[in-house]
């Protein structure tokens, strides 16, 4: 005699449904994630090239136009390689001393970004990512002052 097992209403394929909606919520969070942290990656990298473009443009800046002049060069080309990277909320800080040779120059530069962005609510916290780039001022430069003491020999 066979035995005969009654199928009526059970539990197959549940799991699928109850965990169905936790995979796509994961997948969706992970992402979120993964888009998060590229945003931060991509600002560092826009920010240490602007740094580094606010610092080169003070160095390689005239002598006519000064330590002011200088300043202004360096503020302007940090804030347009910022521009170009599509950054908003750029703040540039310059430090140096007298003009001179041998001087050192830093250039800060910082930027604002959503660490967590989330579609029709905006974004939950954000970070600040910043840069501080150093360069020296070229002892061997015509028509500046001081003495070349950053020089061996």
């Amino acid at each position: 005699m066979r035995a005969r097992r009654d199928r009526g209403r059970g539990d197959d394929g549940e799991a699928g449904v109850v965990l169905l909606p936790l995979a796509l919520l994961a997948v969706f969070g992970f992402g979120l994630l993964g888009l998060g942290l590229w945003r931060v990656t991509e600002t560092d990298m826009a920010v240490v090239d602007a740094a580094r473009s606010g610092a080169r443009s003070y160095v390689e800046s005239p002598v006519e136009a000064g330590a002011a002049g200088a300043r202004d060069r360096a503020a302007a080309a940090a804030l347009r390689s910022a521009d170009a990277a599509g950054l908003d909320g750029v703040d540039v800080d310059i430090a140096a001393s007298d003009r001179v040779r041998c001087s050192v120059v830093e250039v800060t530069v910082s930027a604002r970004v959503p660490a967590m962005p989330l579609p029709w609510i905006g974004s939950l916290s954000e970070t600040t990512v910043s840069s501080t780039q150093r360069q020296v001022i070229d002892p061997h430069r015509d028509g500046l002052e001081g003495e070349a003491w950053c020089v061996d020999g």
